[in-house]
């Protein structure tokens, strides 16, 4: 996995703080990392004890938040440490996904490949709503909000598209190409 240190298997999901750390979650044990992109080295923090993770997302506060796809949950997962906290039931079932946050309107997004939707998910009760279909052929599912445009980012595992989050309205960027790129998160530049 580049650039990712080689033994940091199974990176699934990722996101980055507020301060510029990577944090990724591992299916492979369902461990969460920090890392540092720009020297490809990583450090574990410990088990989330969650399996089925899909996206995570740094929301209001610098919480992590994370959906669960194995059992249809919102999770909050401890940087300090491993673990996780159930927030509570989506009231619906998803399949590969991912997350993002948008800071300007505190709302946290959720996109998913079981019906190539967009949603909002609440903080407090991991309730999800509003629901919008996208034109995205999700299979691999990797979700940023872009603040430049206000629109979603997302990615398929081979192609890249934009998402109006108000309309679900979706505009083919272009193709990945190489290995499938199942999340995105935008990182600070390195030196």
């Amino acid at each position: 996995i580049s650039p990712i240190d080689a033994s940091i298997s199974g990176v699934n999901s990722m996101d980055v703080w507020e301060d510029g750390t990577a944090i990724a979650h591992s299916n492979a044990g369902s461990v969460l990392y920090s890392f540092d992109v720009c020297q490809g080295m990583g450090m574990e923090l410990g088990p989330t004890g969650v399996s089925g993770m899909g996206g995570i997302s740094f929301g209001s506060g610098n919480q992590l938040y994370g959906l669960n796809s194995g059992s249809n949950q919102l999770v909050l997962l401890d940087v300090n440490g491993g673990g996780s906290t159930i927030i509570g039931p989506l009231g619906t079932g998803i399949g590969n996904n991912g997350m993002a946050y948008d800071c300007s309107t505190d709302t946290l997004y959720g996109a998913d490949a079981s019906g190539d939707r967009i949603f909002t998910v609440d903080p407090a009760t991991g309730v999800a709503g509003n629901f919008i279909a996208t034109s995205v052929p999700f299979s691999s599912v990797g979700l940023e909000f872009d603040h430049a445009t206000g629109l979603l980012l997302a990615a398929t595992g081979s192609s890249l598209w934009s998402v109006d989050p108000a309309t679900g309205a979706s505009t083919f960027i272009g193709d990945l190409g190489g290995e499938n790129i199942d999340d995105l998160a935008f990182y600070p530049q390195c030196p």
